[in-house]
């Protein structure tokens, strides 16, 4: 399947997934060894304006992704970063409201807002014909071995890349910020965030 160069753009892979590809551990033991490592810091959260900020919603919203777009998703995100007994997954960290509040954002770059809802299409595309089924019905195992197979595609690499970025951000945000719903992210790590905390109007999109 091809896909545009202009479509996909000169996306560079942040480094911390560029370590993640290069290290042993799995996807779920890397991103909590980083955000631990992390989670002191500051987070910041590129190309999200103040008023986007001022507007979080959780749920579906179709006036930003469709409701297939949405169900991509969830599955993809479940896939990346799946809950398990003892630690949440990317739903119990808001992960999916996250990423359409980003994409809903009106100061990001319609090119890379492209991109990010483009890859819910090719993805599925690309279940239909490797897999003749759509990814959402798909067994989860056959979902993660079909995003093992993009992630050597160009675009996918750049797309599963952005997507494991949102979730690590999902995951060290302020729950006012649209992710780390009710703090789970900052429980599963034993954080404690620095104060004072961003509150409406002190946020940081009105900072800028």
């Amino acid at each position: 399947m091809s896909k545009s160069d202009k479509a996909i753009r000169e996306f560079k892979i942040p480094d911390i997934i560029k370590k993640m590809k290069e290290s042993k551990m799995d996807r779920r033991s890397f991103l909590m060894r980083m955000a631990i490592l992390s989670a002191g810091s500051a987070l910041t959260l590129p190309g999200c304006s103040s008023e986007v900020k001022r507007t979080i919603a959780s749920g579906h919203n179709p006036s930003i992704l469709s409701k297939d777009e949405w169900n991509v998703l969830l599955a993809v995100q479940d896939v990346l970063f799946p809950t398990e007994e003892n630690s949440p997954g990317a739903r119990e960290i808001n992960a999916a409201s996250f990423v359409q509040w980003i994409i809903s954002d009106s100061e990001l770059d319609p090119a890379e807002r492209k991109f990010l809802k483009d890859g819910f299409k090719w993805l599925n595309e690309e279940a239909v014909e490797r897999w003749e089924n759509n990814f959402v019905d798909m067994k989860p195992e056959n979902q993660d071995k079909l995003l093992r197979h993009v992630e050597t595609h160009d675009w996918g690499e750049s797309w599963i890349a952005v997507m494991l970025l949102h979730i690590f951000e999902a995951l060290l945000s302020d729950p006012v910020y649209g992710g780390n719903k009710s703090e789970n992210g900052w429980k599963w790590l034993d954080h404690n965030p620095g104060q004072p905390r961003p509150v409406e109007g002190k946020m940081y999109g009105n900072f800028l």
